[in-house]
C-alpha cells in the first residue's frame, strides 16, 4: 500500500506487473525473477525488496545479466542485516528496531494469553534507511536512464511477501 500511495504522490501510475510475489525467501527464485524482469520489454529502473535476501538476489541478478548496481538498477533492502554490508555492493535497506519488535511481540503474546477475547491490535513502529552502495540520489537516477520510458516515467520495482493484518485490527503507533 505505501508503494502505491508513494507513486500516486508522485504522479506516477501503479503497474501490478512491476509487484512480484514470491512465495517465501528464496534466494534462487529471486534471482531467477530479477533476471527475467531485467530482461523483459519493459524493465524497471529500480528495485525496493521486503528483505536483504531479495536485494542480494536482486544484485546477483543484474550482474549475471551484465547490468551494474547502482548504475543500471539501484536496489534497496528491507532488514539491515549483516548480509547488507557484506555483499557488493553493500546494500542500502530499511532498518528495522528488532529489540523492540521482539519485546513488544512478547507483551503482545502475554497479553493475548491473559486475556484471550482482547481484539487484536497493529502495531506500528519507526523505520530507518540506512543508505550503501546499492542506491544513488534521485537526481542520479534521473539522469542514467538511457532506455526509452513511456511518458518519461521510472518504473521502480517492490518485492515483498504479502502478509496482510486482521480485518479490523486495532492500529496503536510506538514511537522507537
Amino acid at each position: 500500500r505505501g508503494y502505491q500511495l508513494g507513486l500516486t504522490r508522485l504522479g506516477l501510475e501503479y503497474d501490478p506487473q512491476l509487484v512480484v510475489h514470491l512465495p517465501d525467501i528464496n534466494y534462487a527464485l529471486a534471482v531467477s525473477t530479477t533476471m527475467q524482469m531485467i530482461q523483459s520489454t519493459n524493465p524497471p529502473d529500480a528495485f525496493f525488496a521486503c528483505s536483504d535476501v531479495f536485494a542480494a538476489a536482486v544484485i546477483r541478478g543484474a550482474k549475471l545479466c551484465g547490468y551494474e548496481v547502482p548504475g543500471d538498477f539501484p536496489v534497496v533492502g528491507f532488514d539491515n542485516t549483516d548480509l547488507t554490508s557484506i555483499t557488493v555492493p553493500s546494500i542500502t535497506t530499511v532498518n528495522q528496531p528488532r529489540l523492540q519488535m521482539g519485546f513488544t511481540a512478547c507483551e503482545m503474546l502475554i497479553e493475548r494469553l491473559q486475556t484471550p477475547q482482547a481484539p487484536v491490535r497493529q502495531v506500528f513502529m519507526d523505520t530507518e534507511l540506512i543508505v550503501r552502495e546499492s542506491t544513488i540520489d534521485i537526481a542520479g537516477v534521473t539522469n542514467r536512464i538511457s532506455r526509452s520510458v513511456p511518458d518519461n516515467h521510472s518504473h521502480i520495482v517492490q518485492v515483498e511477501r504479502l502478509e496482510l493484518p486482521p480485518s479490523g485490527a486495532q492500529t496503536d503507533k510506538i514511537k522507537y
